[in-house]
Protein backbone atom coordinates (compact mmCIF):
# COMPACT_ATOMS: atom_id res chain seq x y z
CA UNK A 1 0.00 0.00 0.00
CA UNK A 2 1.52 3.32 -1.11
CA UNK A 3 0.62 6.36 0.96
CA UNK A 4 -0.82 9.30 -0.98
CA UNK A 5 0.31 11.98 1.48
CA UNK A 6 3.71 11.34 3.13
CA UNK A 7 3.34 14.56 5.16
CA UNK A 8 0.99 12.72 7.48
CA UNK A 9 3.80 10.29 8.23
CA UNK A 10 6.29 13.04 8.96
CA UNK A 11 3.79 14.52 11.42
CA UNK A 12 3.70 11.13 13.12
CA UNK A 13 7.49 10.87 13.22
CA UNK A 14 7.91 14.21 14.99
CA UNK A 15 6.28 13.13 18.28
CA UNK A 16 8.06 9.77 17.99
CA UNK A 17 11.39 11.60 17.78
CA UNK A 18 10.50 13.68 20.86
CA UNK A 19 9.49 10.51 22.70
CA UNK A 20 12.82 8.90 21.79
CA UNK A 21 14.67 11.92 23.18
CA UNK A 22 12.76 11.87 26.46
CA UNK A 23 11.83 8.20 26.94
CA UNK A 24 13.87 5.94 24.62
CA UNK A 25 12.32 2.77 26.01
CA UNK A 26 8.81 3.96 25.22
CA UNK A 27 9.77 4.89 21.67
CA UNK A 28 11.34 1.46 21.10
CA UNK A 29 8.25 -0.27 22.47
CA UNK A 30 6.13 1.88 20.17
CA UNK A 31 8.18 0.73 17.16
CA UNK A 32 7.72 -2.90 18.16
CA UNK A 33 3.98 -2.32 18.46
CA UNK A 34 3.65 -1.05 14.88
CA UNK A 35 5.59 -3.71 12.99
CA UNK A 36 2.89 -4.15 10.31
CA UNK A 37 3.39 -0.53 9.20
CA UNK A 38 6.03 -1.86 6.81
CA UNK A 39 3.00 -2.38 4.58
CA UNK A 40 2.64 1.42 4.35
CA UNK A 41 5.09 2.46 1.65
CA UNK A 42 6.34 5.87 0.59
CA UNK A 43 9.36 7.52 -1.00
CA UNK A 44 11.93 9.74 0.72
CA UNK A 45 14.28 11.67 -1.60
CA UNK A 46 13.46 9.13 -4.29
CA UNK A 47 14.37 6.16 -2.07
CA UNK A 48 11.56 3.64 -1.42
CA UNK A 49 10.90 3.21 2.28
CA UNK A 50 8.14 2.33 4.74
CA UNK A 51 6.54 3.85 7.80
CA UNK A 52 8.16 1.16 9.97
CA UNK A 53 11.60 1.86 8.54
CA UNK A 54 11.34 5.61 9.12
CA UNK A 55 10.07 4.94 12.64
CA UNK A 56 13.13 2.79 13.37
CA UNK A 57 15.53 5.44 12.06
CA UNK A 58 13.72 8.19 13.97
CA UNK A 59 13.81 6.19 17.19
CA UNK A 60 17.46 5.25 16.70
CA UNK A 61 18.61 8.84 16.16
CA UNK A 62 16.47 10.26 18.95
CA UNK A 63 17.45 7.56 21.45
CA UNK A 64 21.18 7.97 20.95
CA UNK A 65 20.87 11.75 21.00
CA UNK A 66 19.28 11.31 24.42
CA UNK A 67 22.49 9.58 25.56
CA UNK A 68 24.54 12.42 24.17
CA UNK A 69 22.46 15.06 25.91
CA UNK A 70 22.50 13.15 29.19
CA UNK A 71 26.29 13.09 28.90
CA UNK A 72 26.40 16.87 28.70
CA UNK A 73 27.38 16.84 24.99
CA UNK A 74 30.75 15.42 26.01
CA UNK A 75 31.93 13.52 22.94
CA UNK A 76 35.27 12.62 24.50
CA UNK A 77 33.86 10.57 27.37
CA UNK A 78 30.88 9.25 25.45
CA UNK A 79 31.08 5.45 25.12
CA UNK A 80 28.18 4.22 23.03
CA UNK A 81 29.67 0.75 22.99
CA UNK A 82 29.62 0.29 26.73
CA UNK A 83 26.17 -1.22 27.16
CA UNK A 84 25.50 -2.77 23.80
CA UNK A 85 28.73 -4.26 22.55
CA UNK A 86 28.13 -7.82 21.65
CA UNK A 87 31.40 -9.36 22.76
CA UNK A 88 31.21 -9.77 26.51
CA UNK A 89 34.20 -10.95 28.53
CA UNK A 90 33.64 -14.65 27.96
CA UNK A 91 34.56 -15.20 24.31
CA UNK A 92 32.53 -18.41 24.34
CA UNK A 93 29.36 -16.31 24.43
CA UNK A 94 30.24 -13.80 21.74
CA UNK A 95 27.93 -13.16 18.81
CA UNK A 96 29.84 -10.19 17.47
CA UNK A 97 31.64 -11.98 14.65
CA UNK A 98 28.73 -14.02 13.24
CA UNK A 99 26.52 -10.92 13.28
CA UNK A 100 29.21 -8.84 11.58
CA UNK A 101 29.77 -11.62 9.03
CA UNK A 102 26.03 -11.81 8.29
CA UNK A 103 25.90 -8.04 7.78
CA UNK A 104 28.91 -8.00 5.44
CA UNK A 105 28.24 -11.16 3.42
CA UNK A 106 24.63 -10.23 2.69
CA UNK A 107 25.79 -6.76 1.62
CA UNK A 108 28.44 -8.21 -0.70
CA UNK A 109 25.84 -10.60 -2.10
CA UNK A 110 23.57 -7.63 -2.85
CA UNK A 111 26.35 -5.60 -4.47
CA UNK A 112 27.32 -8.47 -6.78
CA UNK A 113 23.76 -9.37 -7.75
CA UNK A 114 22.22 -8.70 -11.15
CA UNK A 115 19.58 -6.39 -9.68
CA UNK A 116 21.57 -4.36 -7.15
CA UNK A 117 18.82 -1.89 -6.29
CA UNK A 118 16.32 -4.61 -5.43
CA UNK A 119 18.91 -6.56 -3.45
CA UNK A 120 19.98 -3.49 -1.47
CA UNK A 121 16.33 -2.83 -0.67
CA UNK A 122 16.06 -6.34 0.75
CA UNK A 123 19.33 -5.93 2.64
CA UNK A 124 18.14 -2.66 4.16
CA UNK A 125 14.80 -4.12 5.25
CA UNK A 126 15.87 -7.60 6.39
CA UNK A 127 19.43 -7.10 7.66
CA UNK A 128 20.29 -3.47 8.42
CA UNK A 129 17.01 -2.33 10.00
CA UNK A 130 16.63 -5.39 12.28
CA UNK A 131 20.20 -4.95 13.51
CA UNK A 132 19.39 -1.34 14.43
CA UNK A 133 16.51 -2.69 16.50
CA UNK A 134 18.87 -5.21 18.11
CA UNK A 135 21.26 -2.40 19.07
CA UNK A 136 18.42 -0.31 20.50
CA UNK A 137 17.14 -3.18 22.62
CA UNK A 138 20.47 -4.18 24.13
CA UNK A 139 21.38 -0.53 24.73
CA UNK A 140 18.21 0.59 26.49
CA UNK A 141 16.81 -2.55 28.12
CA UNK A 142 18.04 -4.92 30.80
CA UNK A 143 16.85 -8.25 32.12
CA UNK A 144 14.14 -6.84 34.37
CA UNK A 145 12.55 -5.04 31.40
CA UNK A 146 12.45 -7.95 28.97
CA UNK A 147 8.80 -8.59 29.74
CA UNK A 148 7.90 -5.11 28.46
CA UNK A 149 9.33 -5.96 25.04
CA UNK A 150 7.42 -9.22 24.82
CA UNK A 151 4.28 -7.49 26.13
CA UNK A 152 4.49 -4.89 23.36
CA UNK A 153 4.70 -7.65 20.75
CA UNK A 154 2.00 -9.71 22.42
CA UNK A 155 -0.59 -6.96 22.78
CA UNK A 156 -0.04 -5.51 19.31
CA UNK A 157 -0.23 -8.96 17.68
CA UNK A 158 -3.40 -9.67 19.68
CA UNK A 159 -4.96 -6.51 18.22
CA UNK A 160 -4.10 -7.76 14.73
CA UNK A 161 -5.52 -11.18 15.56
CA UNK A 162 -8.70 -9.65 17.00
CA UNK A 163 -9.16 -7.63 13.82
CA UNK A 164 -8.58 -10.78 11.79
CA UNK A 165 -11.17 -12.69 13.81
CA UNK A 166 -13.70 -9.89 13.36
CA UNK A 167 -13.06 -9.87 9.63
CA UNK A 168 -13.24 -13.66 9.43
CA UNK A 169 -16.62 -13.95 11.15
CA UNK A 170 -18.33 -10.70 10.15
CA UNK A 171 -16.78 -9.75 6.79
CA UNK A 172 -15.84 -13.08 5.20
CA UNK A 173 -16.32 -11.61 1.71
CA UNK A 174 -13.03 -9.72 2.23
CA UNK A 175 -11.07 -12.94 2.64
CA UNK A 176 -9.27 -14.13 -0.45
CA UNK A 177 -9.21 -17.87 0.32
CA UNK A 178 -11.57 -18.14 3.31
CA UNK A 179 -8.64 -18.03 5.75
CA UNK A 180 -7.96 -15.46 8.45
CA UNK A 181 -5.30 -13.07 7.20
CA UNK A 182 -5.84 -9.87 9.27
CA UNK A 183 -4.00 -7.03 7.49
CA UNK A 184 -1.77 -9.42 5.55
CA UNK A 185 -2.07 -11.36 2.34
CA UNK A 186 -1.84 -14.33 2.32
CA UNK A 187 -2.90 -15.81 5.66
CA UNK A 188 0.46 -17.55 6.11
CA UNK A 189 2.04 -14.17 6.88
CA UNK A 190 -0.13 -13.74 9.95
CA UNK A 191 0.68 -17.29 11.07
CA UNK A 192 4.42 -16.65 10.70
CA UNK A 193 4.09 -13.46 12.76
CA UNK A 194 2.09 -14.80 15.71
CA UNK A 195 3.76 -18.23 15.94
CA UNK A 196 6.99 -17.29 17.75
CA UNK A 197 5.14 -14.58 19.70
CA UNK A 198 2.71 -17.15 21.12
CA UNK A 199 5.57 -19.35 22.31
CA UNK A 200 7.42 -16.35 23.74
CA UNK A 201 4.31 -15.10 25.55
CA UNK A 202 3.52 -18.45 27.14
CA UNK A 203 7.13 -18.90 28.18
CA UNK A 204 7.22 -15.41 29.68
CA UNK A 205 4.01 -15.95 31.65
CA UNK A 206 5.38 -19.09 33.28
CA UNK A 207 8.99 -18.05 33.76
CA UNK A 208 9.13 -14.37 34.67
CA UNK A 209 8.23 -12.37 37.72
CA UNK A 210 5.92 -9.81 36.16
CA UNK A 211 2.94 -7.96 37.66
CA UNK A 212 -0.07 -10.25 38.02
CA UNK A 213 -2.33 -8.03 35.97
CA UNK A 214 0.15 -8.27 33.09
CA UNK A 215 0.13 -12.06 33.31
CA UNK A 216 -3.63 -11.98 32.78
CA UNK A 217 -3.30 -9.53 29.90
CA UNK A 218 -0.57 -11.56 28.21
CA UNK A 219 -2.53 -14.76 28.79
CA UNK A 220 -5.51 -13.17 27.07
CA UNK A 221 -3.26 -11.99 24.23
CA UNK A 222 -1.92 -15.54 23.85
CA UNK A 223 -5.44 -16.96 23.69
CA UNK A 224 -6.54 -14.45 21.04
CA UNK A 225 -3.44 -15.17 18.96
CA UNK A 226 -3.94 -18.94 19.23
CA UNK A 227 -7.58 -18.70 18.15
CA UNK A 228 -6.58 -16.50 15.21
CA UNK A 229 -3.80 -18.92 14.28
CA UNK A 230 -6.32 -21.76 14.13
CA UNK A 231 -8.40 -19.91 11.55
CA UNK A 232 -5.41 -19.13 9.35
CA UNK A 233 -5.44 -22.87 8.59
CA UNK A 234 -1.66 -22.68 8.35
CA UNK A 235 -0.37 -26.19 8.99
CA UNK A 236 3.15 -24.79 9.17
CA UNK A 237 2.00 -22.39 11.89
CA UNK A 238 0.35 -25.22 13.82
CA UNK A 239 3.51 -27.32 13.61
CA UNK A 240 5.75 -24.43 14.65
CA UNK A 241 3.74 -23.49 17.75
CA UNK A 242 3.18 -27.09 18.81
CA UNK A 243 6.86 -27.86 18.31
CA UNK A 244 7.98 -24.75 20.19
CA UNK A 245 5.68 -25.46 23.13
CA UNK A 246 6.71 -29.13 23.29
CA UNK A 247 10.37 -28.07 23.38
CA UNK A 248 9.55 -25.57 26.13
CA UNK A 249 7.75 -28.31 28.05
CA UNK A 250 10.68 -30.74 27.78
CA UNK A 251 13.00 -28.04 29.14
CA UNK A 252 10.84 -26.95 32.08
CA UNK A 253 8.53 -29.79 33.18
CA UNK A 254 9.25 -32.70 35.48
CA UNK A 255 9.03 -36.31 34.35
CA UNK A 256 5.33 -36.85 35.09
CA UNK A 257 4.40 -33.53 33.53
CA UNK A 258 6.37 -34.39 30.41
CA UNK A 259 4.47 -37.66 30.08
CA UNK A 260 1.16 -35.81 30.32
CA UNK A 261 2.38 -33.24 27.82
CA UNK A 262 3.31 -35.95 25.31
CA UNK A 263 -0.09 -37.58 25.71
CA UNK A 264 -1.79 -34.20 25.27
CA UNK A 265 0.27 -33.42 22.17
CA UNK A 266 -0.57 -36.82 20.65
CA UNK A 267 -4.28 -36.37 21.38
CA UNK A 268 -4.15 -32.93 19.78
CA UNK A 269 -2.40 -34.35 16.72
CA UNK A 270 -4.87 -37.22 16.35
CA UNK A 271 -7.84 -34.88 16.77
CA UNK A 272 -6.40 -32.57 14.14
CA UNK A 273 -5.94 -35.41 11.66
CA UNK A 274 -9.50 -36.67 12.24
CA UNK A 275 -10.95 -33.19 11.72
CA UNK A 276 -8.72 -32.17 8.83
CA UNK A 277 -8.53 -35.46 6.90
CA UNK A 278 -11.78 -34.96 4.95
CA UNK A 279 -10.76 -31.47 3.78
CA UNK A 280 -9.23 -30.76 0.39
CA UNK A 281 -6.38 -28.77 1.99
CA UNK A 282 -5.27 -31.81 3.99
CA UNK A 283 -5.65 -34.19 1.07
CA UNK A 284 -3.59 -31.86 -1.10
CA UNK A 285 -0.63 -32.50 1.20
CA UNK A 286 -0.25 -35.89 -0.48
CA UNK A 287 -1.13 -34.83 -4.02
CA UNK A 288 1.89 -34.48 -6.30
CA UNK A 289 0.29 -35.16 -9.69
CA UNK A 290 -2.60 -32.69 -10.00
CA UNK A 291 -2.59 -29.04 -8.99
CA UNK A 292 -2.03 -28.71 -5.23
CA UNK A 293 0.00 -26.68 -2.76
CA UNK A 294 2.36 -29.62 -2.23
CA UNK A 295 2.87 -30.08 -5.96
CA UNK A 296 3.53 -26.34 -6.37
CA UNK A 297 6.00 -26.39 -3.48
CA UNK A 298 7.82 -29.32 -5.04
CA UNK A 299 8.27 -27.34 -8.27
CA UNK A 300 9.41 -24.30 -6.29
CA UNK A 301 11.95 -26.31 -4.30
CA UNK A 302 13.35 -27.97 -7.43
CA UNK A 303 13.70 -24.57 -9.06
CA UNK A 304 15.35 -23.19 -5.92
CA UNK A 305 17.96 -25.93 -6.13
CA UNK A 306 18.71 -24.97 -9.73
CA UNK A 307 19.10 -21.32 -8.71
CA UNK A 308 21.49 -22.29 -5.93
CA UNK A 309 23.57 -24.46 -8.27
CA UNK A 310 24.04 -21.50 -10.62
CA UNK A 311 24.84 -19.02 -7.80
CA UNK A 312 26.43 -21.21 -5.09
CA UNK A 313 28.72 -18.73 -3.33
CA UNK A 314 26.77 -15.49 -2.84
CA UNK A 315 23.34 -16.36 -4.22
CA UNK A 316 21.21 -14.05 -6.35
CA UNK A 317 20.95 -11.36 -3.67
CA UNK A 318 18.21 -10.64 -1.18
CA UNK A 319 14.78 -10.00 -2.67
CA UNK A 320 15.88 -11.29 -6.09
CA UNK A 321 14.38 -14.76 -5.77
CA UNK A 322 11.20 -13.94 -7.68
CA UNK A 323 12.98 -12.85 -10.85
CA UNK A 324 15.42 -15.77 -10.66
CA UNK A 325 12.48 -18.14 -10.18
CA UNK A 326 10.67 -16.83 -13.25
CA UNK A 327 13.79 -17.41 -15.34
CA UNK A 328 14.37 -20.96 -14.11
CA UNK A 329 10.94 -22.48 -13.49
CA UNK A 330 10.42 -23.41 -17.20
CA UNK A 331 13.39 -25.78 -16.81
CA UNK A 332 11.42 -27.67 -14.15
CA UNK A 333 7.84 -27.44 -15.40
CA UNK A 334 6.09 -25.69 -18.26
CA UNK A 335 3.61 -24.32 -17.76
CA UNK A 336 4.36 -24.17 -14.03
CA UNK A 337 1.70 -24.23 -11.34
CA UNK A 338 2.97 -20.88 -10.05
CA UNK A 339 4.65 -18.17 -12.11
CA UNK A 340 4.99 -15.53 -9.36
CA UNK A 341 6.71 -16.72 -6.19
CA UNK A 342 8.31 -14.20 -3.84
CA UNK A 343 10.10 -16.76 -1.63
CA UNK A 344 10.77 -20.51 -1.91
CA UNK A 345 8.52 -21.54 1.01
CA UNK A 346 11.53 -22.87 2.87
CA UNK A 347 13.81 -20.78 5.05
CA UNK A 348 16.94 -22.77 4.27
CA UNK A 349 16.42 -22.75 0.51
CA UNK A 350 15.74 -19.02 0.75
CA UNK A 351 19.09 -18.54 2.45
CA UNK A 352 20.94 -20.69 -0.09
CA UNK A 353 19.37 -19.05 -3.14
CA UNK A 354 19.62 -15.43 -1.96
CA UNK A 355 22.78 -15.35 0.15
CA UNK A 356 24.61 -18.38 -1.20
CA UNK A 357 26.56 -20.95 0.74
CA UNK A 358 28.46 -18.22 2.60
CA UNK A 359 25.33 -16.54 3.91
CA UNK A 360 23.72 -19.88 4.71
CA UNK A 361 26.71 -21.09 6.73
CA UNK A 362 26.96 -17.82 8.66
CA UNK A 363 23.24 -17.94 9.48
CA UNK A 364 23.47 -21.56 10.63
CA UNK A 365 26.58 -20.75 12.66
CA UNK A 366 24.70 -17.91 14.33
CA UNK A 367 21.92 -20.33 15.29
CA UNK A 368 24.44 -22.86 16.60
CA UNK A 369 26.15 -20.17 18.69
CA UNK A 370 22.76 -19.14 20.07
CA UNK A 371 22.09 -22.67 21.30
CA UNK A 372 25.66 -23.04 22.57
CA UNK A 373 25.34 -19.88 24.63
CA UNK A 374 22.06 -21.13 26.08
CA UNK A 375 23.83 -24.39 26.96
CA UNK A 376 26.85 -22.67 28.55
CA UNK A 377 24.55 -20.67 30.80
CA UNK A 378 22.13 -23.46 31.64
CA UNK A 379 22.83 -23.30 35.35
CA UNK A 380 22.95 -19.53 35.54
CA UNK A 381 20.05 -18.08 33.60
CA UNK A 382 16.44 -18.00 34.72
CA UNK A 383 13.81 -20.02 32.89
CA UNK A 384 13.13 -17.13 30.52
CA UNK A 385 16.02 -18.47 28.43
CA UNK A 386 13.89 -21.52 27.67
CA UNK A 387 11.18 -19.27 26.26
CA UNK A 388 13.76 -17.65 23.97
CA UNK A 389 15.12 -21.01 22.85
CA UNK A 390 11.64 -22.40 22.20
CA UNK A 391 10.51 -19.30 20.32
CA UNK A 392 13.53 -19.44 18.02
CA UNK A 393 12.92 -23.16 17.57
CA UNK A 394 9.37 -22.38 16.44
CA UNK A 395 10.79 -20.12 13.72
CA UNK A 396 13.23 -22.81 12.59
CA UNK A 397 10.48 -25.46 12.52
CA UNK A 398 8.18 -23.20 10.51
CA UNK A 399 11.13 -22.61 8.19
CA UNK A 400 10.86 -26.20 6.96
CA UNK A 401 7.69 -25.35 5.01
CA UNK A 402 7.72 -21.56 4.72
CA UNK A 403 10.02 -18.54 4.96
CA UNK A 404 9.55 -16.95 8.41
CA UNK A 405 12.41 -14.46 8.10
CA UNK A 406 12.38 -12.55 4.82
CA UNK A 407 9.69 -10.03 5.76
CA UNK A 408 10.33 -6.78 7.62
CA UNK A 409 8.40 -7.74 10.75
CA UNK A 410 9.59 -11.35 10.81
CA UNK A 411 13.28 -10.45 10.54
CA UNK A 412 12.87 -7.98 13.42
CA UNK A 413 11.28 -10.67 15.60
CA UNK A 414 14.17 -13.02 14.82
CA UNK A 415 16.80 -10.47 15.86
CA UNK A 416 14.71 -9.40 18.84
CA UNK A 417 15.02 -12.94 20.20
CA UNK A 418 18.78 -12.77 19.67
CA UNK A 419 18.87 -9.39 21.45
CA UNK A 420 17.00 -10.75 24.48
CA UNK A 421 19.47 -13.62 24.73
CA UNK A 422 22.35 -11.12 24.62
CA UNK A 423 20.73 -9.19 27.48
CA UNK A 424 20.60 -12.42 29.50
CA UNK A 425 24.25 -13.27 28.92
CA UNK A 426 25.30 -9.70 29.69
CA UNK A 427 23.39 -9.87 32.96
CA UNK A 428 25.14 -13.10 33.94
CA UNK A 429 28.56 -11.68 32.98
CA UNK A 430 27.97 -8.61 35.13
CA UNK A 431 26.86 -10.79 38.04
CA UNK A 432 29.99 -12.93 37.76
CA UNK A 433 32.21 -9.84 37.81
CA UNK A 434 30.70 -8.48 41.00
Amino acid sequence: MTLPDPMLIYLFLSPLFCLALLRPQWAILACLAILPTYLLKLSLFGIPTTVLELSIYTTYIGSFLSILFSNGLNFVNLDLLKNWKLKIKNSKTSLLWPIAAWLIITLISALFSENIQTALGGWKAWVFDPLLVLILIIQFFDQKNIWKIVASLGLSSAVLSAYGLFEYFFSPHQLGDERLDSVFDPANYHAMLVGPIIVLLIGLIFSSQIPRIWKYLLGTASAINIIALIFTFSYGGYLAVLGGLVIYGFLTLNRDQKRKMIIGALITLIAFIIIAAPTKKFQDLFEFQERSSSHARLEIWQTSYLIFKEHPILGVGLNNFESAYRENIPRVAFPPLEWLVAQPHNLYLALLTQTGLLGFLVFIYLIVRFFQIIGVARYKLQDTRYALLSSLSAILIHGLVDTPYFKNDLSIIFWLIIALMIIHTRHIALENNQ
